[in-house]
């Protein structure tokens, strides 16, 4: 059986359908907020420091990032150290190694701001939890 997930208690609870998805094309959304002035730096910070926004997560996504150890992007998070996008690779860090620094790409925005311009930017895409498990499920009996 396996241990429970440790997810942190407090979040900002927005609904997972209301998340935006950045990384398809996260360096053209990027690119455009330094464009209009907008720092974005990539330090590397312990999973404790970084805080959640959304409110529902994948656990067998989770899990499945932990075992599988994918190169991914890093999440990206506001100035105040809120998720943008990539929650479930930050999670999958802070309960595989949670005393180890991991990358992130930092936008200097609070989570708020952050939040209306990726609601505004073209690449943006917006999926339910009920698609990403879909996708996972799809994803794991491919490597079955």
């Amino acid at each position: 059986m396996n241990n429970p997930l440790h997810i942190p208690s407090h979040s900002l609870g927005i609904s997972r359908n209301l998340m935006p998805q950045v990384a398809a094309d996260s360096k053209r959304f990027l690119a455009d907020l330094e464009a209009k002035g907008v720092s974005i730096d990539k330090p590397q910070l312990y999973p404790e420091e970084i805080k959640a926004t959304q409110s529902e997560f994948n656990h067998a996504g989770i899990r499945h990032i932990m075992k599988t150890k994918p190169r991914l992007t890093p999440p990206i998070i506001s100035k105040d150290h809120y998720v943008l996008d990539g929650h479930h690779r930050w999670l999958a860090k802070l309960n595989s190694e949670p005393g180890k620094k991991m990358p992130v790409i930092r936008v200097g925005l609070n989570i708020l701001d952050l939040l209306a311009a990726a609601s505004k930017h073209d690449t943006v895409e917006y999926r339910s939890i009920n698609q990403i498990r879909q996708t996972i499920k799809e994803a794991l009996t491919r490597t079955s």
